[in-house]
């Protein structure tokens, strides 16, 4: 049977919508009634440590994973505490060399939410497009997120996310040179536990207008809803 995992991406969870990308931003009020939604359908929410050590069984099941991306402070006072009401696990991706800037976590956010459960992901160093580096400049980006990472949660960094989506034959397997286990990419789809690719997980993003269908239709297929009118 297939073991099936789809993977949702947020970035802002704030109080008030910016008139901006509508991928980026999520107010607080609607994240948690989404999440309120999820749980109340009874799907399993996991962290990709969880999901890639799962022994895959005969009967068919689905996991949804819920990632973060970059780091900013407003996951933090927002998108955390309802996490944690509902005891749901998540994966931030750090940029590290935005720690402690205007708007981004700092470093003692960091280790207080790894200690309480949230996975650290590596986002690299300063979220260039990694394809448009040379390799020594791409090996820097990715080898030293983790490591500086893993050095501030005194624990291991096993998930990597390409910045803006952008990766080349180069930058897949310098991420796995690096030690990490999986990467996210900006891709849509179902993730099979025994045949996805790895550093090429399929992901697709949360938005502001979202209606209770199309949430559900993503965590369940991973896709967008065809009928933008639903």
């Amino acid at each position: 049977m297939d073991n099936l995992f789809t993977i949702i991406g947020y970035h802002h969870v704030t109080e008030f919508l910016l008139p901006i990308s509508k991928k980026l931003y999520i107010s607080v009020a609607d994240f948690e009634k989404e999440m309120d939604l999820l749980v109340g359908q009874g799907i399993e929410f996991k962290g990709l440590k969880e999901v890639q050590n799962y022994k895959p069984s005969t009967q068919k099941s689905l996991q949804t994973v819920l990632t973060f991306d970059d780091g900013y402070s407003n996951f933090y006072h927002h998108a955390f505490p309802i996490l944690r009401r509902y005891q749901l696990p998540a994966v931030l991706y750090v940029i590290t060399e935005e720690l402690g800037q205007p708007d981004y976590c700092t470093r003692e956010m960091v280790k207080e939410m790894h200690k309480k459960g949230i996975e650290i992901g590596a986002h690299t160093l300063n979220h260039f497009k990694l394809s448009t580096l040379t390799q020594e400049e791409q090996w820097k980006e990715i080898y030293n997120s983790k490591r500086l990472l893993e050095e501030l949660i005194d624990d291991e960094v096993t998930s990597f996310c390409y910045p803006y989506g952008d990766y080349d034959e180069t930058t897949v397997k310098l991420v796995q040179k690096a030690g990490f286990h999986n990467a996210v990419t900006t891709e849509i789809g179902l993730n099979h536990h025994q045949k996805c690719d790895w550093f090429r997980l399929a992901r697709v993003a949360s938005e502001a207008d979202d209606t209770k269908k199309r949430i559900i239709y993503k965590a369940v297929n991973g896709v967008y809803l065809p009928n933008t009118n639903l």
